[in-house]
């Protein structure tokens, strides 16, 4: 050894070991699997499903999905815990995973299951509410082993992002070509075709508003650290807003307008360029009450059925007498988004507002931890229980879902506040803002120096967190198949970027200081920065 080299200097010129290299390769290859299969999975478990020999009100053939893309999934999950473990034990690098972050997920983990115990779950219930709630974060902590340089990464975005902008342009297709594009595709439920929303190779139109819009923020923070955008790059932009709108995923759209502001706080440049994105957004959305008087209708219908829910809230039986049910579209038995009920007991009232309302009088008689996480609400109270609306847990006649056939209630949040209570939601909330607050710090020191743009994945990170958070509130989005993994992976980009010092847009994106940047000083200039940042988050 050379005179003054460290042990640790020769390890790192030394390179990784062969089976670290073997791991790497493991991880990458099942977190790329994890990711393809959960865009394919929606098409996947209808068109290789079969026949239930019933029928919706509407003629609709219901098909039994396939489980096997289901039980695919989860072993892909297991598999890559189990490889990121193995990963990080070879390569000596558990340090990295000693920050506020990781502790939050821990505590979290604790707060939830704690609420199952007490609420009288079974153990085994209880493991599967926290998978199925936390194991978006297996791809978080698999992209941090593998410690990706910007190269790497990019060809997993353009293999990601490829296939969402395909299901986006198929979308827009399914728009002028009507239901035979949704057959072409072994679509037997054509209640979304014929309530004009486009859903591609997705399961529903509001998983292709959450897909589409994580990219559309993934480009605008693309956007915001480049001197110049070409036309192509708009072209796609607005080839993924004009999808998000055509799904008409209105909690996508809400969400993705809070996730430009945010990226334009964090940035604060090309104000220009980010109004006209927002401008985009916006224009897209409502494209949709222009040009269908189907739509218009719709969304008339929705409001005045909030506006009845609000009058005659979910505690109160709504009078039926010479009442008529409002015609709502026929629902799939999965279905988490068909609008209010037609039955009498539900004369045109907004289910979501109904479900919101009799949601937060069950937190009010339990309000520190819920009634045990597992039960209420969510994919695993249903598979334990198909019939869980009707335990005597919430009341003497149960949770009323007012005839919805649907197996869910649409709100994660909703879930978490009944099943844990309070103290549940603030570990979970906590937990999350502790993931993207990193960002905000370093993004902000750049901006006050006057230094330039950050790299774009420290604006997407904290953009996609909020974004996911508030569709949370309009759909089970957290914990369902397809979300958790495409947020928690770009959150691990941010991170693994971190960590490894990749503080700055690459060269080829920064480009020349324009619209108030000064000339970007290297990566090297902050490192005691970020060491004394990372030290703060233990």
């Amino acid at each position: 050894m050379p005179d003054g080299e460290s042990p640790s200097t020769t390890a790192r010129v030394r390179g990784p070991s062969a089976l670290s290299r073997y791991l790497t390769v493991g991880v990458l290859v099942l977190l790329t699997a994890l990711l393809v299969e959960v865009l394919l999975e929606g098409w996947a478990v209808n068109v290789l499903g079969h026949s239930s020999g019933q029928h919706l009100m509407n003629g609709d053939e219901i098909i039994t999905p396939a489980s096997w893309p289901k039980t695919l999934k989860s072993g892909l999950y297991i598999a890559l815990l189990l490889l990121t473990v193995a990963k990080l034990t070879v390569d000596r690098r558990w340090s990295i995973v000693r920050t506020k972050a990781d502790l939050a997920i821990v505590v979290a983990g604790v707060v939830l299951a704690l609420a199952g115990l007490l609420g009288g779950t079974k153990p085994v219930v209880i493991g599967e509410a926290l998978f199925v709630y936390f194991r978006g974060a297996i791809a978080f902590y698999a992209v941090r082993a593998l410690n990706p340089s910007w190269r790497s990464v990019r060809r997993l975005l353009w293999l990601v992002g490829g296939f969402v902008a395909v299901n986006a342009a198929y979308g827009i297709v399914q728009i002028f070509a009507g239901i035979p594009s949704y057959t072409v595709l072994g679509w037997a439920d054509l209640t979304w075709a014929r309530t004009g929303r486009v859903h591609a190779l997705f399961n529903h139109p509001n998983d292709l508003g959450h897909v589409t819009g994580l990219v559309v923020l993934g480009l605008l923070a693309w956007f915001v650290t480049r001197p110049k955008v070409s036309v192509w790059w708009w072209l796609l932009f607005g080839l993924l807003v004009t999808a998000m709108g055509a799904a008409q995923s209105r909690e996508s759209t809400i969400g993705v307008v809070a996730g430009t502001v945010l990226i334009a706080l964090l940035r604060r440049a090309y104000t220009r360029r980010v109004l006209v994105a927002l401008g985009l957004i916006l224009v897209m959305a409502a494209a949709p009450l222009l040009y269908s008087s189907s739509n218009r209708a719709e969304w008339a219908r929705r409001l005045e059925g909030v506006t009845n829910a609000v009058e005659t809230p979910s505690n109160v039986v709504a009078p039926s007498a010479g009442a008529t049910p409002t015609a709502t579209p026929s629902c799939a038995p999965d279905a988490t988004d068909c609008a209010s009920n037609s039955s009498t007991s539900n004369p045109g009232r907004e289910i979501r507002v109904l479900y919101a309302q009799e949601g937060l009088h069950l937190w009010k008689q339990k309000p520190v931890l819920g009634y045990g996480i597992g039960q209420f609400g969510g994919i695993v109270a249903y598979r334990n229980d198909p019939n869980w609306n009707t335990s005597s847990k919430f009341g003497p006649d149960g949770f009323d879902k007012f005839g919805f056939r649907a197996k869910t209630v649409d709100s994660f949040w909703l879930h978490i506040l009944v099943e844990a209570g309070a103290l549940g939601v603030i570990a979970y909330v906590g937990w999350m803002i502790l993931l993207g607050t990193p960002f905000l710090g370093l993004t902000a020191r750049l901006r006050r120096r006057g230094e330039g743009a950050a790299h774009p994945a420290f604006y997407w990170a904290p953009a996609a967190i909020v974004f996911g958070g508030l569709i949370g509130l309009l759909s089970p989005s957290l914990e369902d198949p397809l979300f958790p993994p495409l947020m928690f992976a770009i959150v691990g980009v941010a991170w693994a970027l971190k960590q490894r010092g990749d503080l700055r847009a690459p060269a080829a994106v920064a480009g020349p200081a324009t619209d108030g940047d000064a000339t970007a000083p290297t990566a090297a200039t902050f490192d005691s920065e970020l060491a004394q940042e990372s030290a703060g988050q233990r």
